[in-house]
């Protein structure tokens, strides 16, 4: 990409002759960098980084200096430079002092632990993550609680304490699974599902213009009797797609996302059916409704992540001990 001068607005915004507000300027220019994911294109997000930093200066937006700096360490700290990651990543951090949102300086705070344990300074690195655990805990943000597990896990690894690192990796999977596990939600379900159905509507098109040649060309019996045929193919692998899709869209609306067991709605559906076949049949059939005692105290002493371990592992011991015939669910 051309850099444009510090204190010049890029020729595409004069030939509107309207210049954008200055920190929306920033952020576009940030946001151009950041699409450069892959090592062959980082010396181009570097470059756009220092284009927003220019112009955040210019502008006096310290929230785009922020930016500015942390992308730029983030993108040396790929290219395995870290030495010349660090400056950036401590400006970061300096840029971000008395900032309101504990988030934002906590993903400062590791990618400048990430920094200290590339350059093998373990101990500094974990000064910038020890004393934040419980900002990052609160946060409620799982993304930013899994960098810091798996950053904590590598420097108590690096120090030799084993057993700490250990527990920290443990935690990591199980934030990272619930992670997963939101990527797999009831509304990520429907949005697939819209993405499918305009995909769906662009292969019908398909099939239209498929049978459209075929008409032209029915005085060709054997090419039609091959198109026919492949349309009937493609019509039949469309169908059979479909109704995958929709199974599996059923099937994630049934699941409780934390436990993995089946949500009210999957519950109270075999409940129904068990008593039919109850009353039908004649024959005995059991319920029974298992309740926390002192869940609230858990989650009020010890936060919801440990709530949450608590009702994956209540789930797994229920799980591992039923019969064949038998099934769990949660209700709550």
């Amino acid at each position: 990409m051309t850099a444009a001068p510090a204190t010049e607005i890029p020729a595409q915004y004069l030939l509107s002759n309207q210049a954008p507000e200055p920190r929306t300027l920033v952020d576009i220019l940030y946001d151009t960098a950041a699409r450069y994911p892959d090592a062959a294109a980082i010396d181009e997000a570097l470059a756009g980084y220092a284009e927003a930093e220019r112009f955040a200066g210019v502008t006096q937006d310290p929230q785009g200096l922020v930016k500015a700096a942390y992308g730029t360490a983030l993108s040396l700290l790929a290219l395995g430079r870290p030495a010349e990651a660090l400056p950036q990543a401590q400006r970061t951090l300096a840029l971000l002092a008395g900032h309101p949102d504990p988030a934002q300086l906590g993903s400062a705070r590791v990618l400048l632990a990430q920094v200290l344990l590339a350059l093998d300074r373990p101990g500094e690195a974990m000064a910038q993550l020890a004393p934040m655990a419980q900002a990052v805990r609160a946060s409620g943000k799982l993304a930013l609680l899994a960098d810091w597990l798996r950053t904590s896990a590598d420097t108590r690894a690096r120090l030799g304490h084993w057993h700490e690192a250990w527990l920290a990796l443990s935690e990591w999977r199980d934030t990272d699974r619930r992670l997963q596990a939101g990527q797999h939600s009831k509304a990520s379900a429907m949005l697939r599902l819209q993405f499918n159905r305009e995909r769906d509507d662009r292969e019908m098109q398909h099939l239209r213009s498929l049978n459209a040649q075929s008409e032209r060309l029915r005085n060709a019996q054997s090419v039609a009797l091959a198109l026919g045929a492949l349309l009937l193919v493609l019509l039949g692998a469309l169908a059979v797609h479909r109704l995958r899709r929709e199974r599996e869209a059923n099937r994630l609306a049934a699941i409780d996302e934390l436990t993995g067991l089946p949500n009210r709605r999957a519950l109270l559906a075999h409940a129904r059916a068990a008593v039919q076949s109850a009353q039908r049949q004649g024959s005995p059939l059991a319920l029974l409704m298992v309740d926390v005692d002192h869940f609230k105290r858990i989650n009020d002493q010890h936060g919801h992540a440990r709530g949450d371990e608590v009702l994956r592992l209540l789930a797994r011991q229920m799980a591992g001990v039923l019969r064949q015939c038998d099934r769990v669910g949660r209700l709550g």
